[in-house]
Formats: C-alpha cells, sequence, structure tokens
C-alpha cells in the first residue's frame, strides 16, 4: 500500500513538472494576453495532475525480510504442536487473540501457548509520509492562524458611509455580501460565520477618489463572479497535498496571478486610463494599509507593478484571437488526456 502511494505521488509530481514546462512555453511562445484563459490553463494542469496521480497503478509488494524470518520461526516452533493438536481425534480449534497468545481449546484439554513475539524494528518507508503530513498539517495551521486574525479584525469592524453602500449595491446583487470598514486592514473578502463579507480599510478610503474606490469595489466584486472564494481556497489546500515539489508553488503562483489579472480586467478593462487608476491605487494601499498573510502576496510590490503593465498591455493590445485559443485548448485537451 504504501509502494502503491509514493508511486502515484511520484508520478503526478512528474506530470506536474512536465505539464508546468509544457504550459508556460505555450503560453509565452503563443503570447497569450487573456487573464481568463491563462487561470483556465493553469487550474487543467493542476486538476490533470491531481486526477492522474490517483490512477490504481498495480505495484507489486514484495515480503520483507523480517517477515520472512518471523513466518519461518513461527512456523518451526508452532507448526507441529498446532497439526498434532488438529487430528480428528482431539478437535482442535486454533485461534489467535487480540494479546497475541496462540490459544488451543479441546472439549478435553484447555490450554495456552504464548508465541514468542518477535521484535518489530522501525519501518522507515513510512518516514516519507510522517514528513509529509507534518508539511501538510503546517501549512494548514498556518493558513488557519491568518484566517483567525483575520476573523479577529472582522470583530472590531464598523458600518461604512452612504456613498460606498451606493457604490458597491450599484454594481449588481451585491446585497448578500455586506461591507464593514476596517482600521488599516483590506481590501479583502473574507468568509466569517456569517458567511462573506467584503473588509474595507478606512485609512485607504479616506485618501481615494470616488472613481478609485469604484474600481476597488469592482476588483472584489469580480472575485465573487468568478467563483474565486471558493475555488482560491479549493486550489490552495490541493496544492497543498504536494508541497514538497517546488513547481507546485510555480503552478500555485501563476493561478492566483492570473486570477487578480482576471478580475483587473474585469474593474479598470473599459477604462483606457485604468492601468493609471490602478496604478494609483496600489500606491495608496502600500502606504495606508497592512496586509495579513492570508493575502499577503496579491499586494507584494512586484506583482502590483506586473499587473500595471499587463493592463496597460490589454488596452494597447486588446483581446486573442479565437483560432489562438482554439489552437491552445487542443494542446491543453492533449496534455490533460496523457494526465489519466
Amino acid at each position: 500500500m504504501l509502494n502503491t502511494l509514493l508511486h502515484h505521488a511520484a508520478y503526478a509530481s512528474l506530470f506536474l513538472g512536465i505539464g508546468a514546462i509544457v504550459v508556460y512555453v505555450l503560453l509565452r511562445v503563443v503570447r497569450v494576453r487573456s487573464a481568463k484563459f491563462q487561470r483556465s490553463a493553469w487550474g487543467t494542469l493542476w486538476v490533470a495532475s491531481l486526477f492522474g496521480g490517483t490512477v490504481p497503478v498495480p505495484v507489486p509488494v514484495y515480503e520483507t525480510q523480517i517477515v520472512a524470518e518471523g513466518r519461518a520461526k513461527f512456523d518451526e516452533r508452532i507448526g507441529p504442536d498446532i497439526a498434532l493438536r488438529s487430528m480428528p481425534g482431539s478437535l482442535g480449534v486454533v485461534e489467535e487473540s487480540v494479546t497475541g497468545h496462540l490459544l488451543v481449546e479441546n472439549p478435553r484439554v484447555k490450554e495456552e501457548i504464548v508465541v514468542e513475539k518477535i521484535a518489530k524494528k522501525f519501518n522507515w518507508s513510512i518516514l516519507p509520509f510522517l514528513v509529509w503530513g507534518c508539511g501538510f498539517l503546517a501549512l494548514i495551521v498556518r493558513r488557519g492562524i491568518s484566517h483567525l486574525l483575520l476573523l479577529r479584525v472582522y470583530s472590531r469592524t464598523k458600518t461604512p458611509d452612504a456613498e460606498t453602500l451606493a457604490i458597491w449595491r450599484s454594481l449588481g446583487k451585491t446585497n448578500r455580501i455586506p461591507i464593514r470598514m476596517t482600521d488599516q486592514t483590506g481590501p479583502a473578502i473574507v468568509r466569517t460565520f456569517r458567511g462573506l463579507t467584503l473588509l474595507i480599510p478606512e485609512s485607504l478610503w479616506d485618501e481615494l477618489t470616488p472613481r478609485l474606490r469604484e474600481g476597488v469595489l469592482r476588483h472584489e466584486w469580480a472575485h465573487v463572479l468568478h467563483g474565486d472564494t471558493f475555488l482560491s481556497p479549493l486550489v490552495h489546500y490541493l496544492a497543498y497535498l504536494q508541497w514538497f515539489n517546488p513547481l507546485t508553488w510555480f503552478v500555485l503562483r501563476r493561478y492566483d496571478e492570473a486570477t487578480e489579472w482576471y478580475c483587473d480586467e474585469y474593474a479598470y478593462g473599459s477604462n483606457e486610463n485604468g492601468h493609471a487608476d490602478l496604478a494609483e491605487t496600489f500606491l495608496t494601499i502600500h502606504q495606508s494599509t497592512e496586509s495579513l498573510g492570508l493575502y499577503l502576496n496579491s499586494f507584494a510590490r512586484f506583482r502590483s507593478i506586473d499587473r500595471v503593465e499587463r493592463l496597460e498591455n490589454h488596452h494597447i493590445h486588446g483581446k486573442d484571437g479565437a483560432m489562438k485559443k482554439i489552437t491552445l485548448a487542443g494542446f491543453l485537451a492533449i496534455l490533460f488526456a496523457c494526465g489519466i
């Protein structure tokens, strides 16, 4: 069983590595600009690697030397006695109790033969699973602590002003997601015991103009429309299963980047000066807010610059052609088929 699981993990990691290289090269060579398509590409690769890693591949498991020696020692000492007491005349019944003793019951004779226990050595084959379990648990605890910090901030929030509520409600069916104002934490959509809640830092809001405020709210609303409040945590938890593979974090980073680009296009893509609004918003965020670990990477300085540049290129070059998308989709379909 352990050997089979190790085989599956190795296969999934190998496929993810090869697939990451192929997808990265394709996106670079073909120059795909659509954030939605890139997000789908990295997500498809991730699903293919996980699905391929769970295919039941028969792996032969051979009897170890310790088990073989123990079996021979048992047959040598106890085997003849069992054969003698199992003759038709004695009608003996042999059972093994939970205490590790051999019980021989007979209508005339009832006795107990204690079987010498063979010292069991440490099974080094489980060591990789112990290391994997410790790493997986550490990542889960780290994410849980970050979420608890956000919930702690949520407990000290207050209601926003009427202008902010009016802008939020004008975006669509946003009534089911309330807005709460924090001191310096946000902007971010968090899941609380009452459902989704949008946290807006008051220190940021006081520095933004109404146009920039609308851009921030549109970006956060795009996360809800695209299902990121469910998909993003799910992808991260699945990525923790392969935390030992460096390419796992490469694919996860690319997925997160494409997710943010997709929301940037929704919030600022229709405005020719949207990249300037986004740059001004990032500058204000870095000066007036604090970021907690759960969404720190979204506002990293190097990622902010990259997001502004991509949004500017989106306005200059426009959208990808249908033929380009169809060609890349065909390559991804072949890659997915190879994974399964």
